[in-house]
């Protein structure tokens, strides 16, 4: 029998960073334990250098200036665009070397996160970051995940869809997951992001989707992954009903396959594991806020609202400015 896992259990494999660990970074860094990655003229923190990656940097000091207690940008890159460029430029050299902690810079996607600034420094943008390399330099990462749901009209039993990823992905091949998720590239604002994602996921029509779709709230964590690396990461969750008659359709290839799951058999396969960390805790977020996981019948209730809500610290994006 597969080992079955409490809803606590599923938060800590998201959140898998040891708070005390990255508090012992933040009061006491040092080349053992971990260096903030600081950018700009303000030394606005946006990431942290775990040891293993100390060693590989350290021959690029013209792009990475190491000290005692910290990691800086070089100065002299001042702008954006400098700055994306002489980091690319070091990741490309790395993503040839042979070393586990590195592994993650085998999938390279050519698609970039934004790397926000500290609004009330009025930063902006401080510059673009691959996708596949947040984890080596332990950047904030963001994505956008939506609940597709369904109720009966005759009993009002609610059933969610399920997507099983493509045997083909980069990231946890075959693995459930949310019917639309997809990371938030460089420049694209979440809502636009799910719409499209919608459409290239589960063939849902832009239209419908904008005029229904409800941005329900966010999780946010600091996953701590073999292969992907350090990831603080923010997920833009969604919900929309999507109607009993939908039957959705996999239209860029990268779902195997969509189940119609009623609460008791989403559950059954939470426990057991077969999610992705960030879409288990979507799913999991979507079961307190619809009433199925409460005080009353889940002694973690708190440890599991608080582990998917974790503050990072690195700055993050505003909108609607």
């Amino acid at each position: 029998m597969s080992k079955l896992f409490s809803l606590l259990e599923l938060i800590r494999l998201a959140d898998s960073l040891p708070r005390s660990v990255e508090q012992l970074i933040a009061t006491s860094p040092s080349s053992t334990i971990g260096l903030p990655l600081l950018v700009g003229p303000n030394d606005t923190q946006i990431g942290i250098i775990r040891p293993s990656i100390l060693e590989h940097i350290s021959q690029y000091g013209t792009v990475f200036q190491i000290g005692p207690t910290a990691v800086r940008l070089n100065p002299d890159l001042d702008t954006p665009q400098a700055r994306t460029d002489a980091v690319e430029a070091v990741l490309r050299q790395l993503q040839t070397v042979d070393d586990p902690e590195l592994v993650c810079l085998k999938g390279w996607r050519n698609e970039r996160y934004d790397v926000h600034g500290d609004r009330k420094k009025e930063e902006g943008i401080l510059m673009e970051l691959e996708r596949a390399a947040a984890g080596v330099l332990g950047v904030r990462s963001y994505g956008c995940h939506m609940n597709g749901y369904q109720r009966d009209p005759q009993t009002g039993e609610m059933k969610m869809w399920i997507a099983r990823r493509s045997k083909t992905k980069q990231t946890y091949p075959g693995m459930l997951d949310n019917l639309v998720g997809g990371g938030l590239a460089a420049g694209v604002d979440p809502l636009s992001n799910i719409i499209k994602e919608c459409w290239e996921e589960a063939g849902l029509d832009g239209a419908m989707v904008a005029k229904n779709i409800v941005n329900v709230g966010a999780v946010t964590f600091y996953l701590v992954n073999e292969e992907r690396g350090w990831i603080p990461t923010t997920e833009y969750v969604y919900d929309l009903d999507v109607g009993n008659s939908f039957m959705p359709k996999a239209v860029d290839g990268e779902v195997q396959g969509f189940q119609l799951l009623n609460v008791d058999e989403l559950k059954e396969h939470l426990y057991s594991g077969e999610f992705t960390p960030e879409a288990g805790l979507v799913v999991i977020d979507f079961l307190i806020r619809h009433g199925f996981v409460t005080a009353m019948n889940e002694p973690d209730y708190i440890d599991i609202l608080s582990g998917m809500h974790r503050e990072l610290v690195s700055p993050g994006p505003q909108y609607g400015l």
